[in-house]
């Protein structure tokens, strides 16, 4: 099976690449990983899609940059080989499925976190650290809306090159008072412009890494949203090699799209859901206290880091089950605890 990446750096998606290869593992599937040389290249990716093709790969697992541009030839390496994608839709384009969260979902609720801490008329700057037409763009897109809707201004800032200079670019050309990043790898980037600031609007996004733990623990972080990236890559290996195998069952899959984003009432998860865990700081500069608060911090990365991400909370917020992603109240997952 061919695993084409989107980012240089496959150690960005450590997590979903341990899931992936143990599901390599459990059904004696070889993975061969490909990157393109820049980041988020679509032409890249496209020129390694056809090769695996040419080459008569059978299972193709695709992240893709740019839905837009790559359409045509994902339909057309979709009629040679089973193809499906992670994190961006493109069953519409031919691809046989698709591994997500509901990325419009993500997006509203890092809005709603950042609509909590930003006073009407105040901005809040979104990092669009992918570019391109994506999954990243729908969570970026869905926050934007929320924001704007509710009288809040919204700055978007492009990457370059280097994120960390164009974010303080960003913070020295206009007043900002909230940072909204939609990826792991960019939350780390601007936790790091945090870390060397005096003063840094709040900051929210999604990931699970040490760094973002660190971030959340010295209050770097103001909230994040952390899903089971190790169940996306299992997933995502298991209905590819499924499809690849025409599985008796792979042709359920396509109505599975979009759909695993919720949290068990026990507690545990299982490989065919993703977790959503909601994780917020106890001082947001506007009705918080700094104080030190459970045990959670002190274990907040070896639990992140789990197979089975439990349903957790910090601060003064509870944690709340998430059953069905259609009909759900964002302002409910941000909601008080009793106690405080």
């Amino acid at each position: 099976m061919s695993v084409i990446l989107r980012e240089a750096d496959s150690s960005i998606l450590s997590t979903t690449r341990q899931g992936m290869e143990q599901a390599a593992a459990d059904l004696n599937v070889e993975l061969r990983f490909l990157s393109p040389t820049a980041d988020n290249s679509a032409e890249e990716q496209i020129q390694l899609l056809q090769r695996e093709v040419e080459a008569g790969a059978s299972a193709i697992l695709l992240i893709p940059a740019d839905r837009t541009s790559m359409a045509d030839a994902v339909s057309a390496a979709a009629a040679k080989s089973s193809l499906v994608t992670l994190e961006t839709d493109m069953t519409a384009q031919g691809a046989r499925g698709c591994i997500s969260v509901d990325n419009a979902a993500v997006g509203q609720i890092l809005g709603q976190a950042a609509l909590n801490g930003v006073s009407a008329g105040g901005t809040v700057l979104l990092l669009d650290s992918a570019g391109g037409d994506n999954g990243i763009r729908e969570q970026l897109e869905a926050a934007a809306a929320l924001l704007e809707a509710e009288d809040r201004q919204v700055l978007i800032c492009r990457r370059t090159e280097n994120l960390s200079a164009d974010l303080t670019a960003a913070l020295s050309s206009s007043p900002v008072q909230a940072i909204v990043a939609f990826e792991a790898s960019a939350l780390e980037r601007a936790v790091e412009v945090a870390q060397s600031s005096d003063r840094f609007p709040l900051l929210y996004g999604t990931g699970s890494t040490s760094a973002i733990a660190a971030g959340l623990e010295e209050n770097d972080v103001t909230a994040i949203v952390a899903h089971n990236a190790f169940s996306a890559g299992y997933l995502a290996v298991q209905h590819t090699a499924a499809l690849a195998d025409d599985d008796t069952h792979a042709g359920l899959f396509y109505k599975l799209i979009l759909k695993f984003f919720h949290a068990h009432a026990r507690g545990r998860s299982d490989r065919d859901h993703l977790k959503l865990v909601v994780l917020q700081r106890t001082d947001d500069r506007s009705c918080m206290e700094n104080r030190v608060v459970s045990d959670i911090y002190r274990k907040f990365s070896s639990l992140l880091n789990q197979t089975a991400v439990c349903n957790i909370a910090a601060g003064c917020h509870a944690s709340v089950q998430i059953n069905n992603i259609s009909g759900l109240n964002i302002c409910k997952i941000l909601r008080r605890n009793r106690s405080c």
